[in-house]
């Protein structure tokens, strides 16, 4: 994937993301429809041809792809209508695209888009959108992650990714602040994990004790010893290892 050094997020919460998403779809698909070279339309049935541009000026291009269609049956080889139709065709995909992006739906924003390059064939305007929305896929997917992980070592590792993503598009001071706000998150995770850990090895320990097993209690207050050298629950297992 190309380094995308131009693309800026305005924050991290899912409605600016969507709708910086959308920005970035139109601004392709514009550059993508200009400076193309036209042939003169058909004399043939003017007034189904201004019926289709007037549904493409209402942005219904599903219905002017329909009357497209009809007039190619009648004039098949004529380049006018082929092109006529690839652009309405074209422009319906925008409208796909967009209301799943408005809707927060990258996956199906990125479907639509593979789908259509592989019916109608792939151009400059879908492969830079479609690399867009890998980034906003990916970036979308390790957020909700991040966000709703309880594990240090996963959340560290999603870290790392969004480091590398970094690199390849301009984040904006809110997600900057979110990742900030991650790595104490990291953190806290790690000593609630150590302070989880401490207790089950705490409670093992007086298990086997009260069992009778002390020479397996023994070792786990060795264990528990060395992590947590001041730690106060460490008395009631050493008084026990000296009843034993």
């Amino acid at each position: 994937m190309s380094r995308m050094k131009n693309v800026f997020f305005t924050g991290c919460t899912a409605g600016e993301g969507r709708r910086l998403a959308a920005l970035l779809l139109l601004f392709f698909f514009l550059v993508s429809c200009s400076d193309r070279k036209v042939p003169p339309p058909p004399r043939a049935q003017p007034e189904l041809l201004l019926e289709i541009y007037d549904l493409s000026r209402r942005h219904d291009y599903k219905a002017a792809l329909s009357k497209v269609q009809k007039m190619r049956v009648l004039e098949p080889t004529n380049t006018f209508l082929a092109e006529l139709e690839g652009n309405v065709r074209f422009n319906l995909l925008t409208v796909e695209v967009n209301r799943y992006l408005q809707n927060g739906n990258f996956d199906a924003a990125l479907n639509s888009i593979q789908r259509y390059e592989t019916l109608y064939g792939s151009s400059s305007a879908t492969t830079e959108v479609k690399n867009r929305l890998f980034v906003l896929t990916e970036l979308d997917s390790l957020i909700g992650r991040a966000r709703n992980t309880v594990r240090s070592d996963e959340l560290e590792k999603i870290l790392v990714r969004l480091e590398v993503l970094s690199k390849e598009i301009n984040f904006s001071p809110k997600i900057l602040n979110f990742l900030q706000d991650q790595l104490s998150k990291v953190k806290n995770l790690r000593k609630v994990e150590r302070d989880r850990m401490l207790f089950g090895l705490r409670e093992d320990s007086l298990a086997l004790f009260r069992a009778g097993d002390a020479r397996t209690a023994s070792t786990l207050t060795a264990v528990y010893a060395l992590e947590a050298p001041g730690d106060p629950g460490i008395n009631e297992l050493l008084s026990r290892m000296t009843f034993f």
